[in-house]
């Protein structure tokens, strides 16, 4: 009876993965773009169960739609402007790091600062995954740096012979963000000086932000017309 039960789950699973293997290469690396960093937990879930390109360019169709005009402008302009001020080194596009899905998903900040530290760098946060230590509202524009100072910012830290890292402080007012943050958010996070990787200060602050970008994907999705 194992063996028939086990017989039986092949049948099902292998079937699954040989469709997995139909979408083209510009269709499985969708998922890991900046305008999927606006995927609901929903849409990532109905994404599973794509198969093929069509169906792939069908779903990608739709989501931007949902997202009305000028998404698509939108994000590639944040993209490119998280590379051109937030990136660190020359191996990872800062778009691809986690300061850079925070402006992707929320968009400029009313204010940044940066603080190159040298000393040992605890990382809780599981390796490669996103987080930030997430906080209510408070004060606003406390001096913080321009983006622009990211640059800056990189050159001093490559300190020889000496670990070193930028944190980061990123303050958002209230008005652009959903209901739940009005009151403003402060997003506080690290990231190395060499490989521009960037990571959470602990598991809470990585569970709190995943809940920031879960609020601002749903909130995106534009309201279905009235018949």
């Amino acid at each position: 009876m194992r063996s028939r039960a086990l017989a039986l789950l092949t049948l099902f699973a292998v079937p699954s993965l040989l469709f997995a293997g139909n979408l083209s290469q510009k269709y499985k690396d969708w998922p890991n773009t900046p305008q999927a960093y606006f995927m609901t937990k929903a849409e990532r879930l109905q994404w599973a169960t794509v198969i093929n390109d069509d169906q792939a360019e069908k779903f990608i169709s739709e989501f931007v739609a949902k997202r009305g005009p000028g998404f698509a402008e939108q994000v590639t302009d944040r993209v490119t402007n998280a590379d051109k001020y937030l990136t660190i080194g020359k191996t990872k596009p800062a778009s691809q790091t986690l300061r850079g899905k925070v402006i992707v998903l929320l968009g400029p900040p009313t204010a940044l600062k940066n603080e190159v530290k040298k000393g040992r760098v605890d990382r809780t946060a599981p390796a490669g995954g996103y987080g930030s230590s997430v906080a209510g509202g408070g004060g606003i524009g406390d001096g913080g740096a321009s983006v622009g100072d990211m640059m800056q910012v990189a050159e001093q830290a490559n300190i020889s012979g000496k670990k070193s890292y930028v944190e980061y402080t990123i303050t958002y007012s209230g008005e652009t963000l959903p209901p739940a943050y009005s009151k403003g958010i402060t997003i506080k996070l690290q990231a190395d000086t060499t490989t521009g990787e960037d990571w959470a200060p602990d598991r809470r602050s990585q569970t709190q932000l995943d809940e920031l970008f879960e609020a601002v994907a749903e909130a995106r999705v534009a309201a279905k017309p009235a018949p």
